[in-house]
C-alpha cells in the first residue's frame, strides 16, 4: 500500500477547517489516502483534543515565524488555509502571514494550496471588471488583505484553484412560519445575487472535489493567461 500524503488543515477547530477535516474523515477514498495535519491555536481545547482521538496530528506554528511554518508544512501534498482576521486585526500583519503560509508552501512544493479569500474592495482581481465599490470604499481591512495573499499565491506559480468564501451567518431565515425567505444584515440590493453556503457544512464539499479532481480543476493561474 502507498503512504499516504498529508493534508495540511489550517483552523483545524473552526467551522472551515473542521468543516475539511470532517469531511475527509467521513470519505472512504480520501481518508485512505490523506493523514491530516490539523493547524490549531490551542491544541490543548476539547475541540482539538476530540480530533487527536480521530488520529488527527495537532501542530500550532507561529504564523509570523517561516521556520515554524516550515515544520507545520513539511512533507505535505495539499494545504486548505484560512486567515484568522480576529486574532490579527491588523491588515498587514495578515497579509504577511499568508504571505509566509505561501512562501512556505511553495518551498514545500505543495501541490494544492487552497486559500480561502473574499473580493477585492479597492481592486478588482478580474481585470475585465471594475473593483466592486470602484476605490471608493477604503475601511473594509479583511477583504483586501486575503485577495492580496491570494495574488502573491498566484505569482509564484503554486497550483491553486479559485476559491472565494461567502459566509452565511449575515441572513437569518424570516420570522414568518409560512414564508421561505432570509434577511440580510448586511446594506445590499435587493437585485443582488450573491453565492453563499453554510461554512460548517460545504467547505469540505470544496476541498474534497479539488482532491478527487487534480486534472480538471482549473488554477487561478490558468485563469490568467
Amino acid at each position: 500500500m502507498s503512504p499516504k500524503k498529508t493534508l495540511v488543515v489550517f483552523g483545524a477547530t473552526g467551522s472551515q477547517g473542521g468543516s475539511v477535516i470532517k469531511t475527509i474523515l467521513e470519505d472512504r477514498t480520501l481518508s485512505s489516502q490523506f493523514e491530516i495535519r490539523g493547524i490549531a491555536r490551542d491544541p490543548s481545547k476539547p475541540s482539538a483534543a476530540a480530533l487527536a482521538q480521530k488520529a488527527v496530528t495537532l501542530v500550532k506554528p507561529d504564523l509570523d515565524d517561516k521556520p515554524s511554518l516550515t515544520h507545520a508544512l513539511k512533507d505535505a501534498y495539499a494545504v486548505s488555509a484560512v486567515a484568522n482576521w480576529q486574532e490579527v486585526m491588523n491588515e498587514e500583519r495578515d497579509v504577511q502571514q499568508g504571505e509566509n503560509v505561501a512562501g512556505v508552501a511553495k518551498k514545500q512544493n505543495v501541490q494544492h494550496l487552497v486559500w480561502s479569500s473574499l473580493p477585492y474592495v479597492l481592486k478588482s482581481m478580474n481585470p475585465n471588471h471594475p473593483p466592486i465599490t470602484e476605490g471608493k470604499t477604503t475601511g473594509v481591512l479583511h477583504f483586501d488583505s486575503k485577495p492580496i495573499v491570494k495574488e502573491y499565491i498566484i505569482s509564484l506559480g503554486i497550483p491553486s484553484p479559485p476559491y472565494l468564501l461567502f459566509w452565511l451567518k449575515p441572513v437569518s431565515p424570516s420570522p414568518s412560519p409560512t414564508s421561505k425567505s432570509y434577511k440580510s444584515f448586511l446594506p445590499l440590493t435587493q437585485s443582488l445575487k450573491l453565492p453563499m453556503i453554510p461554512v460548517n457544512c460545504d467547505t469540505g464539499k470544496y476541498v474534497k472535489a479539488i482532491l478527487l479532481n487534480r486534472e480538471k480543476v482549473p488554477r487561478e493561474t490558468d485563469l490568467r493567461s
